[in-house]
């Protein structure tokens, strides 16, 4: 075969093949689509043109034995190269014909079903576009109308239409395919990768491995093994959680991030937990044990603290505790309890001064601000507790209720009788319990406050002012009252 003949895809003219229709024609011929997926409809569109006695024959037989000449096309099917386009079929010239198809006139125009002809289906085009194939089908109607008109009045373009459509629709197919093999590709990669970490979390090398790591990282290392679960189907360990909840109270947003890269459970679990706790005003024997545990780690220089008291404020009301099973709402000391409605609560902290560990103790429920023979008693017991755990209370800090400042009061001078009835002499401010001296301290908001007009120069006033309005700001979101400080 010569090179020319090869580039336009047919057979030189001495070649051993002859077209079907045995035309004397020395153009190239055309050998058929290969009677195989995705050139079958092609196949069965050109061999529609045989008699019936030669398409018995099979299909391999046509491909290899049955030719076409270019004069059996039409020009549209023709590219610039001569070649075929990939939708050509013969459709000119042709004496033999099947069944239910004729030949009209002179110039061989054939009245035949085009639709039989295309390489198109309309299954296909259903599947490709649902919503428009009632609309395509519809213009290739009427392309064929045109094309079933006499060669001197067809109209131009046609042939050319047809192309644009089906060359349009087979690179959506195409496009389509490069997609399904980018998703198995994907697949295939995924699914070794799971089987990869599979096997790896099942060896006892890794295993053994993970024994010997600390027990945090142990327990985030098992949590990581539960990623081929679906989300709503893992369960985590009470250790899981609290590994979970240690990072939530750091920073909730450190926490949302890590959930999208890590396995960790949901802020709702995590709230479901905390709900079993049952935490009850008064002393949590439970915290000062874990305090004491804590604490027995801790060098001398950071078991010093402050305690800090305060008082908020809370709307009345009473409602049911599930976790408790009882009904809260009242005053509650945890050592006494009343019919009273509560509408404040009294908190106590402590601070380490070496330290930024902050841990709250206890709570309470009162009814307005807390009487000062209970206070008297809640400072003096947690004291006591606050001692035992090892750690040593340096000063109270609190702010200048008439309350408090009683209470400090009475505890001077409970200290100052015990001193005149050992014969001493009482020379410091602070109160002593159990062999300790505490130093009462006030918040610096307060300080300035009451001492701007005594203590201050008058270029510092100012400053006292906006620290006092500060002071009130945060205060008035707990319902603290200013009455017992008179009004300015």
């Amino acid at each position: 075969m010569r090179p020319v003949d090869r580039l336009r895809g047919g057979m030189p003219s001495t070649s051993r093949y002859k077209c079907y229709f045995d035309c004397d024609n020395d153009g190239p011929l055309h050998r058929f689509p290969k009677p195989e997926y995705p050139h079958l409809e092609k196949f069965n569109s050109w061999k529609k043109v045989l008699d019936k006695a030669l398409q018995e024959k099979g299909d391999i037989y046509i491909y290899n034995q049955i030719r076409f000449c270019d004069r059996h096309f039409e020009e549209c099917y023709r590219s610039a190269s001569h070649r075929l386009t990939p939708n050509a079929i013969p459709t000119l010239d042709l004496s033999t014909l099947p069944v239910g198809q004729t030949l009209e006139g002179p110039s061989g125009h054939v009245e035949a079903d085009m639709s039989n002809l295309l390489n198109i289906s309309q299954d296909k085009l259903a599947v490709i576009e649902p919503s428009s194939s009632t609309h395509y089908h519809s213009d290739v109607q009427n392309a064929l109308q045109t094309a079933e008109r006499p060669k001197g009045s067809r109209k131009r373009g046609t042939c050319q239409y047809l192309k644009r459509v089906v060359t349009s629709k087979e690179k959506e197919i195409i496009k389509l395919k490069q997609k399904v093999l980018k998703l198995k590709k994907k697949y295939k990669e995924q699914n070794n990768k799971k089987l990869s970490a599979r096997k790896i979390s099942t060896s006892k090398s890794f295993l053994k491995e993970l024994n010997k790591m600390p027990a945090t990282i142990k327990i985030f290392t098992s949590l990581q093994m539960k990623w081929k679960k679906k989300p709503r189907g893992r369960r985590f360990t009470f250790n899981e959680k609290i590994m979970a909840l240690t990072i939530y109270k750091q920073s909730q947003k450190a926490y949302n991030l890590m959930r999208k890269m890590f396995v960790l459970p949901s802020k709702r679990s995590l709230q479901k937990m905390l709900s079993k706790f049952e935490l009850k005003p008064g002393f949590n024997p439970d915290i000062f044990k874990n305090l004491k545990a804590t604490v027995a780690k801790l060098p001398a220089e950071k078991k010093l603290v402050n305690l800090l008291f305060d008082e908020v404020s809370l709307a009345p009301g009473v409602f049911y505790n599930p976790a408790l099973k009882q009904i809260t709402g009242f005053e509650d000391f945890g050592h006494r309890q009343t019919k009273k409605l509560a509408d404040h609560a009294l908190v106590f902290m402590i601070k380490g001064i070496k330290s930024k560990v902050k841990q709250p103790l206890c709570f309470s429920f009162c009814q307005g601000a807390t009487k000062k023979d209970d206070l008297k008693k809640l400072i003096k017991t947690i004291i006591k507790e606050i001692s035992n755990t090892g750690l040593i209370v340096i000063a109270t800090i609190c702010d200048q209720s008439a309350t408090n400042i009683s209470v400090i009061k009475s505890l001077q001078e409970d200290t100052k009788r015990k001193y005149l009835q050992e014969g001493n002499e009482y020379r410091t401010q602070a109160f002593e319990f159990e062999d300790q001296k505490v130093f009462p301290l006030f918040d610096p908001p307060h300080l300035l406050y009451f001492g701007q007009h005594n203590l201050l120069p008058a270029e510092c006033e100012e400053t006292a002012d906006f620290l006092l309005i500060m002071d009130k700001l945060f205060d008035s979101f707990n319902g603290h009252s200013y009455t017992d400080y008179g009004q300015r």
